[in-house]
């Protein structure tokens, strides 16, 4: 499933391409923003089970931007 576009960087450099191409869901229902996190405690996107609106809502919500450098 295509959530957004690609997002534009703001820097260069090499750099994990997963906060804007793919995620990762736990059994729990935390949206990591990379595999690598290995948990919520250290990097998450939210709960996708605590809104009725998702994952869609998670992935585009405050957290995943903030942790993009987005607006």
């Amino acid at each position: 499933m295509r959530l957004h576009t690609r997002a534009v960087r703001t820097s260069s450099g090499p750099r994990c391409d997963w906060p804007w191409e793919q995620l990762y869901v736990t059994a729990a229902g935390q949206m990591l923003p990379y595999c690598l996190a290995a948990s919520a405690d250290r990097a998450t996107f939210g709960d996708v089970f605590a809104s009725s609106d998702g994952l869609q809502a998670r992935w585009h919500g405050e957290e995943a931007m903030a942790l993009r450098g987005g607006p």
